[in-house]
C-alpha cells in the first residue's frame, strides 16, 4: 500500500526518480518525504490507503463467506445464477430478432399492399373516377390497422380517401401524411425500383407509392397504419418469454437437474424449432404436442402462428401469381410455368403448345358500350378459355385483351385444334350492353408449337405466336394462324 501511495505522490509532485516506480529505497524514505511535505498530501495519501483497505476488506469477506458454503449449495448458486443469466440473455436475443422480423414483416405486408392497390388504381386514375377509386380503398377496412390512405392525381388533387378510426386520429394522420409527402416528393433517389418508399416511426409506419401507367406517373398512392397491433403482439410474446423464463428458473432452484432437464427440454424444442422455420422457411412442420401442461399451450401457440403464416403465404401466392379481374394465371406465373415447362419437354421430348388470342375491336367496345362491359368480355373470355383449356394447360391473362394458353405435351395439329375450340366458342357467345341489347365479339389466335432447345426459345415460341395472330388479324380476325 505504501508504495503504491508512493506512485501516487510522485505523479501529483510530477517527479521522476531513478529507480522503478518512484526510486525511493525504502518505506521509511517514503513516509519521511510524506511527513515533510505537509498536511495536505500527508491526509490524503492516508484517505487513499484507508479506502484501499476497506475495499479489499469487503471482497476478502465475501470470499469467506462464499467458501463456507457447501458444495451442494455453491452448485446451486453457481447453477441458478448462470441459469438466471443464461435465460436472460436467451430472452433478450429472442425478444430483439422477434421485433426485428416482426417489424420487417409488418413494414412488408403494408408494401404489398400498397403495391396491390397501386395496381388496381391504375384504371381509376386513368379515368379520374373517383367512386372506383374510393370502393378499391374501402377494401381496406378488412385491415383495423390502416389509419389512413388516399390517392392524388400527378397535379396534387385528391382523387379519394379512406380514413379509419376517429375523426382526431384521421385528421392528425392526415397532417402527418401531408409532410411525409413534402418531405419525400422532390427526393427522387429514395424511391425505390417499385417506385415506392416509406419509413418505420415509433407509433405508426407508412409508405408512399408512385403510380405509374406506361412508365409515366399518374398519380400517388399513400398509406398509414399504426404499430399497435405489432406492440400488443410483442408485448404478449415477451410475457411468454419471461414467464417460461422464471418458470424454468424456479424449477430449477427446486428439484436440481433431472428435473432441469425435463423442464427446459420443451422450450429448447420450441426454440429449435423456431430457429429450423427462420432457417428454412418451412413452415409445414408443426410440433407435434402431447403435453398437457403450460408447455403444451406454448405448443399450441406455435402451432397456430405456424398455420397462420402458411394461410399469409398461401394468400400471397394467389396475389402474385392470379389476374384480379379475370381469375387466370398473370404473365408471372405463366413465365414460371413455362420455364418448368421447358425443363420438362427437352428431358422427355414433347412438344409444348403456345396458343396466343387477341379480342377483336377491343378498343372500339370499350369505347362505345363503356370499360364495365369491356371488363364483363374479358371475364367471359377467360372463362371460355378454361373450359376449351384441356386439364393440365394453363390459361393466361397475357395483358389489356390479349390471352395465352399454354398446352403441354402438344403439337401443332392439337394446338391449333384446341385454339379453333376456343375461336368457335367464343364466336358463339353474347354479352349484354345494359340496354338490352346483345354484343358479340370475335378472336384472332396465333398458335405455335415445338420442342423448345433452350430457355431462350420460349421467347421466339411467343415471338411466332405473336406474328401469326397479326397474319390472322391481318387476313380479316375471327381466325387461326399458324407460326412458321
Amino acid at each position: 500500500m505504501v508504495l503504491q501511495a508512493c506512485g501516487w505522490f510522485c505523479q501529483q509532485n510530477g517527479q521522476r526518480h531513478r529507480c522503478g516506480g518512484c526510486g525511493f529505497s525504502s518505506s521509511g524514505e517514503i513516509w519521511s518525504i510524506l511527513l515533510e511535505t505537509g498536511g495536505s498530501y500527508r491526509q490524503i495519501a492516508v484517505d487513499w490507503l484507508c479506502d484501499r483497505d476497506i475495499a479489499g476488506t469487503k471482497w476478502r469477506t465475501q470470499d469467506r463467506m462464499f467458501e463456507k458454503l457447501s458444495i451442494r449449495n455453491k452448485l446451486i448458486v453457481l447453477l441458478i445464477f448462470s441459469t438466471a443469466m443464461g435465460l436472460l440473455g436467451s430472452v433478450t436475443i429472442v425478444l430483439y430478432t422477434t421485433f426485428m422480423a416482426e417489424k420487417e414483416a409488418t413494414q412488408q405486408e403494408l408494401h404489398q399492399v400498397a403495391g396491390i392497390l397501386s395496381e388496381n388504381m391504375r384504371a381509376a386514375l386513368a379515368f379520374h373516377d373517383p367512386q372506383s377509386a374510393g370502393n378499391i380503398l374501402a377494401s381496406l377496412k378488412t385491415n383495423p390497422a390502416i389509419q389512413l390512405a388516399f390517392v392524388e392525381e400527378e397535379n396534387g388533387t385528391l382523387l379519394a380517401e379512406y380514413a379509419g378510426g376517429d375523426s382526431l386520429r384521421a385528421e392528425e394522420m392526415r397532417a402527418i401524411a401531408a409532410s411525409f409527402k413534402m418531405d419525400y416528393e422532390h427526393e427522387s433517389p429514395r424511391w425505390d425500383l417499385g417506385g415506392r418508399i416509406g419509413r418505420m416511426e415509433f407509433s405508426y409506419h407508412f409508405v408512399i407509392q408512385k403510380i405509374q401507367f406506361e412508365g409515366k406517373r399518374i398519380g400517388v398512392l399513400a398509406i398509414i397504419s399504426d404499430n399497435d397491433a405489432m406492440y400488443k403482439k410483442m408485448l404478449d410474446f415477451a410475457g411468454l418469454q419471461v414467464g417460461s423464463a422464471l418458470v424454468i428458473l424456479l424449477v430449477l432452484a427446486a428439484f436440481a437437474y433431472r428435473l432441469q432437464h425435463s423442464f427446459t427440454r420443451p422450450i429448447y424444442e420450441v426454440l429449435n424449432a423456431m430457429r429450423a422455420v427462420a432457417k428454412s422457411k418451412d413452415h409445414n412442420t408443426p410440433l407435434p404436442n402431447s403435453r398437457r401442461d403450460e408447455f403444451g399451450d406454448l405448443y399450441l401457440g406455435f402451432n397456430a402462428m405456424l398455420e397462420k403464416i402458411r394461410e399469409r403465404d398461401e394468400q400471397l401466392r394467389l396475389l402474385a401469381t392470379t389476374d384480379a379481374l379475370t381469375g387466370l394465371a398473370n404473365r408471372r406465373h405463366a413465365m414460371e410455368t413455362m420455364e418448368v415447362m421447358v425443363e420438362r419437354s427437352r428431358r422427355t421430348g414433347e412438344k409444348i403448345g403456345v396458343i396466343l388470342l387477341d379480342v377483336d375491336h377491343f378498343k372500339k367496345i370499350n369505347d362505345t358500350f363503356g370499360h364495365h362491359v369491356g371488363d364483363a368480355v374479358l371475364i367471359g373470355l377467360g372463362k371460355t378459355l378454361q373450359s376449351c383449356a384441356r386439364r393440365y394447360d394453363l390459361a393466361v391473362r397475357w395483358g389489356g385483351e390479349e390471352f395465352l394458353l399454354l398446352c403441354d405435351n402438344a403439337d401443332l395439329e392439337t394446338t391449333a385444334g384446341i385454339a379453333e375450340r376456343v375461336r368457335q366458342s367464343v364466336a358463339v357467345q353474347s354479352f349484354e350492353t345494359g340496354d338490352r341489347m346483345c354484343l358479340g365479339v370475335t378472336v384472332s389466335l396465333g398458335v405455335c408449337s415445338e420442342v423448345p432447345i433452350a430457355q431462350a426459345a420460349v421467347d421466339k415460341m411467343l415471338e411466332k405466336a405473336d406474328r401469326a395472330l397479326y397474319r390472322a388479324k391481318e387476313s380479316g380476325r375471327n381466325q387461326v394462324a399458324r407460326g412458321e
